[in-house]
């Protein structure tokens, strides 16, 4: 899978960022900077904290939204079907988590990551785990919940 565009809402400032249509990369910034994306990316797909929304495309092309807004329930919309795909991520407190999904936590999500490159200028953002074969089957594990 890989980050479309990665929305984050600090008070009254909002930060998006968009990444290339193939590969999404961090570079050219300092070190703290891309230790702050790349927890903000982890915490897009796991259920860390309000205001950040990702969009995201899974390997066979689906398109989802990500959204945790401040005060509301978080949702997962497949974009195509223009659906609320999120009870085939919710947890039994219904916290949107694609990480735990797909059995990991934001800490081995951020270990592998690391471990693509762990001496490179720059931190590749892929995550190639069965979060993809989450996304993108809608007979997923999952899925048996009403949506």
């Amino acid at each position: 899978m890989r980050f479309d565009r990665l929305v984050i809402e600090a008070d009254e400032n909002t930060f998006s960022l968009e990444f290339h249509p193939r590969l999404t990369v961090i570079g050219g910034v300092g070190r703290l900077e891309r230790e702050g994306l790349i927890t903000e990316l982890v915490g897009s797909l796991s259920s860390s904290r309000a205001g950040v929304h990702a969009e995201i495309v899974a390997d066979n092309g689906n398109r989802f939204a990500v959204f945790r807004p401040f005060g509301a329930r978080p949702r997962v919309i497949d974009v195509e079907a223009a659906a609320d795909v999120s009870s085939r991520f919710a947890d039994e407190d219904g916290q949107i988590d694609l990480l735990s999904v797909a059995g990991l936590d934001a800490r081995g999500a951020k270990r592998r990551l690391h471990s693509l490159h762990p001496t490179s200028p720059r931190a590749r953002i892929t995550i190639r785990s069965s979060v993809v074969s989450q996304l993108s089957s809608p007979s997923s594990s999952g899925s048996s919940q009403n949506e």
